[in-house]
């Protein structure tokens, strides 16, 4: 049933969906206990990596792999098509139409595939792994879920990664390389000031049938995932899993994307989640969400006034408020 705070798979179609998404023929089983969650956009020189390093696990349960392929100018259909045919057991390929992408603040984003694949997941678990990303340890699933079955009281569980650019070399040293290496406590997950890599993360499966509607509206979905995860309970970091890699190239979004942007899009974001708890009445947590909107606009106005443009600075304060809309 339909209700103010969450939105049924009915109602996301309904929404969002301008043509229809094509399921691709499978075999896979209706009740595998994981669901991996990839989402492939102009990824032709690496989405065979990608599916290679999740096909490659080795674990004593089955699970599904959902591909979104989101409707690619390069070969990346065509790569997905073929895998999906190879192993009809365990891919679960969705064609997606551009004409279904969710803009936030003009901005084109992967929204639309990863909730399509979310709303699909059949498994107990879920798992996450971009099409330019890949998985380092065959066993990373094997571990995850063991822990996760052994921890009932946590909500998600994560490891370490590494950052490669284009080429595969590794980045020693990056500003966009902090991985978290720590447990983290629900309400440190709930707020999300920190949180783990979305390649990285196994959580329980809280997903598959009703989201949260403002969960549509943003860039940093991962931020908003793992508050709501937060809400179920701790997180805990599994040092002994191998890294999984994340690529830094020219078709990245988040990776590519400049100082002044990110801000807004975390102003975004944090905006959509005081939306979701006010809703809730919640308003101990709406209060510190709040506080930290108002602590990244005025970075803003100091990193334009740093930069010398005043006119800019002044038209910020003017339209303080318009800065969350």
């Amino acid at each position: 049933m339909s209700n103010l705070l969450f939105m049924t798979f009915k109602e996301f179609k309904s929404k969002f969906e301008f043509s229809p998404v094509k399921e691709f023929s499978h075999q896979v089983k209706e009740n595998p206990l994981v669901s991996v969650c990839v989402q492939a956009y102009n990824h032709e020189k690496f989405i065979s990596q990608c599916l290679k390093s999740i096909l490659s696990q080795k674990t004593d349960f089955p699970f599904e792999i959902l591909l979104s392929e989101d409707e690619s100018s390069d070969d990346t259909r065509a790569i997905c098509i073929d895998f999906a045919l190879k192993y009809p057991y365990k891919i679960r390929l969705f064609l997606h139409s551009r004409s279904n992408n969710i803009r936030v603040s003009d901005v084109p984003t992967g929204n639309f595939p990863i909730l399509n694949n979310f709303f699909h997941a059949n498994g107990k678990y879920v798992a996450i792994c971009e099409g330019d990303d890949f998985w380092g340890d065959p066993y990373k699933l094997q571990k995850q879920f063991s822990f996760m079955e052994q921890n009932l009281s946590y909500s998600i569980c994560y490891h370490n990664y590494k950052i490669l650019n284009a080429n595969g070399q590794i980045i020693s040293f990056s500003p966009k390389a902090c991985p978290i290496k720590r447990d983290l406590k629900a309400d440190e997950l709930i707020f999300s000031f920190v949180h783990p890599a979305p390649l990285t993360i196994f959580f329980r499966n809280i997903l598959n049938k009703d989201l949260p509607q403002e969960i549509a509206n943003v860039i940093a979905m991962d931020v908003f995932l793992c508050s709501l995860l937060g809400e179920k309970g701790p997180g805990k970091f599994l040092q002994e899993i191998q890294p999984a890699y994340y690529r830094t190239h020219e078709e990245g979004m988040w990776s590519n994307m400049a100082l002044e942007p990110k801000l807004y899009a975390k102003i975004n974001t944090y905006q959509q989640l005081t939306y979701y708890y006010s809703k809730q009445g919640k308003r101990d947590i709406v209060s510190i969400f709040q506080k930290k909107i108002n602590k990244i606009k005025r970075y803003l106005v100091f990193l334009n006034l740093t930069q010398l443009n005043f006119r800019k600075t002044l038209l910020l304060i003017k339209n303080w408020k318009k800065l969350t809309s």
